[in-house]
């Protein structure tokens, strides 16, 4: 997040600095969108790779569509965040 933070307007071919002061610029909305999009998606992977705790669970996706309560959440997400974009 960091990286994308620092080197996202250069990685994503946006034209403004990060220490530019304006809020009206375009390229920065962009770039915060960006930065948000991805850090919700982390999130989705996390919530995934929490699913199984100890020394012996090791494989995060046995049995994954057992739980209809998750699947419906980490969907919900996905897809609202797509509608967010």
């Amino acid at each position: 997040m960091v990286l994308l933070i620092i080197f996202g307007p250069l990685m994503a071919g946006l034209t403004y600095k990060i220490t530019d002061t304006s809020n009206s610029s375009d390229d920065k909305r962009r770039h915060l969108t960006l930065i948000f999009n991805s850090f919700v998606m982390l999130q989705l992977f996390n919530e995934i790779n929490c699913r199984k705790v100890g020394r012996r669970d090791f494989n995060v996706f046995e049995s994954i569509f057992h739980n209809m309560y998750f699947i419906v959440i980490v969907l919900g997400t996905f897809g609202i965040q797509v509608m967010m974009i």
